[in-house]
């Protein structure tokens, strides 16, 4: 396949470990033919880009060995045409070998040409990308290595629609990715979301998310941080007004909701009561519900008033969607993870009974909220008697060893 005329001893034994490579010789030694390549391409160029150009006429056949060449080559500091044509063919391949290289590649590349390192990124099959290794955003979300103000408008789409058919976003590096994209081009983030519910219904999968998982505050994309990020989420509630109906949609939504105000602040809670206030009806209070439903456990603390106001209002409305949202509030303020010694009732039950016995001893009987407050005193003390009960049972057994 390859000429030798004019090449050195060295390129002369890379092209065999190539040429055996290609010949379907899976031996250790041929197993290195990337690695040989790099060395051409890193010491001597000019043959190195030969055997380049003649591995690309034959398609995408031996992409692999390409890739395996430039990922272990020393990249140079001005690329040739034969370099960018191969480094585009790598980045936009459908092999995950070969994308799997492309992301160690990235770093090479950006070290020389960030704009290039951008375009190549922003031209390959995110989906596949992802699939092949879990590294691709990392290079996107660093900003030494690539600062995000340099990627182009229709780029950062690209990059941002790309993870449409990604089956799960919780990733560190794509979150990180995210919440940079939210502040250059929140609609995209937004449609992205709205794309992975509808996909999640379509194919009853629910481990679609909409824009990953919020497993700290720190993880939101902070939506109300835009300067129109009180409009952004009140437009939200309105396109989740017509479809609540569905429990599917209802529970996808409210995960959005959480991975963009995570945690509702005071500005948040505001906007969803004005909403819910000013809209009044009955699907209304479905949206406030799911949203609340997975508000966490430290909502019950510090929205006494929204708490008070929406649950007076669902009553004049009626008992289901009363009884609907008191569950939600009920459900969110005894859930979460419970931490503590052995034996002794947990904290955050403790915190919760002295909360409802407070509020308790303000209102009356008659208050929208009491019922409410009851439960919430009734399931603290349950939990805080079931573990000062195993506490007495580890004594009496310590007592009898």
């Amino acid at each position: 396949m390859f000429s030798n005329e004019g090449a050195s001893s060295e390129a002369g034994a890379i092209q065999y470990l190539v040429q055996v490579r290609l010949d379907g010789d899976a031996s250790h030694l041929t197993a290195h033919a990337g690695r040989a390549l790099g060395a051409l391409l890193t010491g001597e160029r000019v043959e190195g880009l030969r055997i380049v150009g003649q591995l690309l006429a034959a398609a995408d056949t031996h992409l692999v060995l390409v890739a395996e060449g430039y990922m272990f080559a020393t990249h140079p500091t001005v690329y040739t045409e034969t370099d960018v044509e191969a480094l585009y063919r790598i980045f936009r391949s459908e092999n995950r070998i070969v994308l799997r290289c492309a992301s160690h590649i990235t770093l090479e590349v950006s070290r020389r040409d960030k704009a290039l390192a951008i375009d190549l990124l922003s031209s390959a099959n995110i989906d596949l990308a992802m699939r092949s290794g879990r590294d691709f955003f990392m290079w996107l979300a660093h900003e030494e290595t690539i600062p995000f103000a340099l990627i182009r408008d229709d780029q950062l789409r690209r990059l941002i629609d790309g993870l449409r058919s990604t089956p799960r976003l919780d990733d560190h590096w794509v979150n990180a990715f995210l919440k940079k994209a939210m502040q250059r081009a929140p609609g995209t983030v937004l449609e992205l979301a709205k794309a992975r519910i509808d996909a999640s219904i379509a194919s009853d999968d629910w481990s679609i998310q909409p824009l990953g998982s919020v497993f700290r505050d720190s993880d939101a994309l902070d939506l109300l941080a835009l300067p129109d990020g009180v409009t952004q989420l009140r437009d939200l509630l309105e396109w989740a007004l017509g479809r609540i109906g569905d429990y599917k949609f209802s529970y996808r939504f409210a995960e959005m909701l959480q991975s963009l105000c995570s945690p509702y602040d005071a500005t948040c809670v505001a906007t969803i009561e004005d909403w819910l206030i000013a809209g009044g009806t009955a699907d209304h209070f479905k949206v406030v519900t799911a949203i609340v439903r997975d508000a966490g456990a430290g909502f019950v603390f510090d929205n006494e008033r929204f708490i008070a106001r929406s649950l007076g209002a669902a009553r004049a409305v009626g008992r289901k969607v009363f009884k609907d949202l008191s569950s939600a509030i009920f459900a969110t303020s005894v859930g979460g993870l419970r931490s503590g010694s052995p034996g002794q009732p947990f904290e955050a039950d403790l915190r919760l009974k002295d909360l409802a016995e407070k509020r308790l001893a303000r209102i009356t009987r008659a208050d929208p909220t009491y019922d409410l407050y009851a439960d919430i005193k009734g399931h603290a003390t349950q939990d805080i008697e079931r573990q000062l009960a195993d506490g007495r049972r580890m004594d009496e057994e310590d007592a009898d060893a």
